[in-house]
């Protein structure tokens, strides 16, 4: 279980800095989880979650 603990935190750093460096490089002021619970609306057109997984996972080859 810690094993997986561990690279579950290792996975979310990871993609926490793809994150940021998406939105330094893109210019946005606030970059917000997707949650049913917080987000009410959001337009596709600025959604970056799979350009997020594409950069994370070529990180890692």
């Amino acid at each position: 279980q810690q094993k997986g603990i561990e690279m579950e935190r290792t996975i979310l750093q990871g993609i926490q800095k793809v994150i940021k460096k998406i939105g330094e490089e893109e210019g946005y002021t606030l970059v917000l989880e997707k949650n049913e619970n917080i987000v009410l609306y959001s337009s596709k057109a600025i959604d970056f979650t799979d350009r997020v997984i594409k950069t994370y996972n070529a990180q890692k080859k």
